[in-house]
């Protein structure tokens, strides 16, 4: 620019000049050289920029070993591309010798390499010339300590698909922004707790093998290796380090084992609270007797005598509820457990037990009832696990995992016997009011009598909530009761007293009443040789006859006869009329 500085040459002869900057503003300032302090004498242009001061925000890792050799990232602002750019450690007027600082091409940060030195917290300093350490900038510290010592690890042996969380006991752990645990070069964050335990995972070494029943319910555990690992043992060195970079000279060994598959369990269902030794039969159960072989059920837990690597006892007490549990096995002495190559154990309760089936009160519906618990509204069952023995059989166990209630309005046939379906008239319906009633809707010209009684369809109604034995057809045989008092037919004739020789005689039953819910059974008799008659019997069996020809059919409430077939006279009639209860009024 425009200002002039004194320069103090090294040599005369094409060797360097020493120039002390003034204050500039910030910017890029072209620089000259003149022997004669009047004008320039250089062949190429120099630029020299003139930045603010660097403010660091971040600095990673944060700490690393005393002997040196850890690479950190300081993240900064104003930075800009420097030859001279160099770090330095230490309080200020305390500094140590500077190192050199590569800045990133992006002028985000700059990378150093930590010399060795001294123990203890110290400040770290960046300058773009190497010369100007300015105290502003000095906002990130680093640590220098004694490499961490590493002695015992817990657990020693991790299942191959699922991993472990290893707890290494040692000394010296210091927790930084990049602390890393290495199992066989396959790094995992670390979580310092103190300056004696560190925490990190070991992650699987092999992908997850499934059951049918329950690999559904566990997912793929993350950064899962692609080793196979179907039987025996593999070994890896576990090592620490506090930067992320230099791992403990110290190692530890962590040994991977074949996870375990279990095939089968006898038993497979218990009732509840029953207690049982469970045979476990699978394959890769440890044999060496290093670590405790656990097997858990739901949150109940006990330790097995390993038989064989294909055999356990396992001593079990059934919950007190109906459920359905899968069977997870720790071959680490409870650490970490595995299910999903397994199966299901069914707890199961009582099966629910019907209280009444009683007709509603309008004789159009029956209300199957339930004592408590109620029921499961008759979960449906998958055809392709069976619907005949979903739920009852372990390699079934569809009650719990593929059900679905029934709801609205269905199918009868879903939870009654085909016998009994068949008595409840075309277009009967089914639909569950609640969990406890079952209501059965009759359909038309239903055949179904006082005397009859429903069957409940077999293995398919269980407890609601639980697994539980089903309700089965020798036990689901259910009598109806009728409320009390029941209808009685109450037959009334509508027509005019008196006709004359062109009238019809209109003769109506529609008045009638008591039908309990379907149609009366009319019976119409001519009664000749009443008092008040005046025709003769001849003339009151022809009438009688055609009167009851008219109403041949239960449906017909009115019909008419000609002049011509009624006789001259005073004539008396009795309407008889029964219902489906076979109570008969006249």
């Amino acid at each position: 620019g425009s200002s002039t500085v004194d320069a103090n040459f090294s040599s005369f002869n094409g060797g360097s000049a020493v120039c002390i900057s003034p204050d500039l503003p910030i910017g890029v300032y072209s620089l000259s050289i003149s022997l004669s302090g009047q004008t320039s004498e250089h062949s190429a242009p120099l630029n020299y920029t003139a930045h603010p001061p660097i403010v660091v925000t971040n600095l990673e890792p944060s700490a690393g070993p005393s002997s040196g050799g850890t690479s950190v990232t300081i993240t900064a602002s104003n930075l800009v591309d420097s030859i001279f750019a160099q770090c330095n450690l230490g309080e200020e007027g305390q500094q140590e010798a500077p190192f050199a600082a590569n800045i990133s091409a992006d002028g985000l940060s700059a990378v150093c390499v930590i010399p060795s030195g001294s123990d203890g917290e110290k400040p770290i300093w960046l300058s773009l010339d190497g010369q100007d350490f300015r105290a502003n900038n000095a906002t990130a510290r680093f640590i220098r300590a004694q490499q961490p010592t590493t002695s015992y690890l817990q657990p020693r042996y991790s299942a191959s698909e699922t991993g472990s969380i290893m707890l290494i006991v040692g000394s010296g752990f210091i927790q930084t922004t990049r602390s890393l645990c290495s199992v066989a070069s396959v790094y995992s964050p670390a979580t310092v707790i103190n300056s004696t335990h560190v925490q990190c995972p070991a992650y699987p070494i092999s992908a997850r093998s499934r059951s049918l029943q329950t690999g559904g319910f566990f997912e793929d555990v993350a950064n899962a290796g692609t080793e196979t690992l179907l039987t025996g043992t593999s070994d890896r060195t576990v090592k620490f380090a506090m930067d992320g970079q230099l791992f403990s000279s110290s190692s530890l060994t962590l040994t991977y084992f074949a996870s375990p598959s279990v095939t089968s369990i006898s038993p497979s269902t218990l009732s509840v609270s029953e207690i049982r030794t469970i045979t476990v039969t699978g394959t890769n159960f440890r044999t060496d007797g290093v670590d405790a072989t656990i097997m858990r059920l739901g949150s109940s837990t006990s330790t097995c005598t390993v038989s064989s690597a294909t055999r356990l006892l396992c001593p079990f007490t059934a919950p007190a509820q109906g459920i359905a549990l899968i069977l997870e096995l720790s071959l680490n002495g409870g650490v970490d457990f595995e299910g999903h190559n397994s199966v299901f154990l069914l707890s199961r309760a009582a099966k629910p037990e019907v209280a009444a089936a009683t007709i509603q009160s309008t004789f159009t519906a029956i209300d199957i009832t339930f004592a408590s618990p109620p029921t499961d509204r008759a979960a449906f069952r998958n055809a392709a696990n069976g619907s005949a023995s979903c739920g009852t059989d372990s390699t079934l166990p569809c009650h719990v995992i593929t059900e679905r209630q029934l709801s609205g309005t269905f199918d009868c046939g879903e939870v009654l016997a085909t016998e009994s379906v068949g008595l409840l008239g075309a277009g009967a319906g089914c639909v569950w009011a609640d969990n406890s009633t079952l209501t059965v809707f009759l359909g038309s010209s239903p055949t179904l009598t006082l005397t009859d009684s429903l069957l409940l369809l077999n293995n398919t109604i269980m407890r609601g909530k639980e697994v539980s034995l089903p309700l089965e057809s020798t036990t689901g045989q259910l009598t109806l009761t009728a409320p009390m008092p029941l209808p009685v037919p109450v037959p009334v004739i509508q027509s005019k007293d008196v006709i004359g020789p062109c009238d019809m005689l209109t003769l109506s039953t529609l008045l009638s009443s008591g039908a309990a819910g379907r149609t009366l059974t009319f019976s119409w008799e001519v009664l000749w040789n009443d008092t008040a008659s005046t025709i003769t019997e001849a003339q009151g069996a022809a009438l009688n006859n055609s009167i009851n020809a008219s109403f041949v059919t239960s449906d017909v409430q009115t019909a008419s006869l000609a002049a011509a077939e009624v006789p001259t006279g005073t004539i008396v009639l009795r309407l008889s009329a029964s219902n489906w209860l076979d109570l008969l009024v006249g």
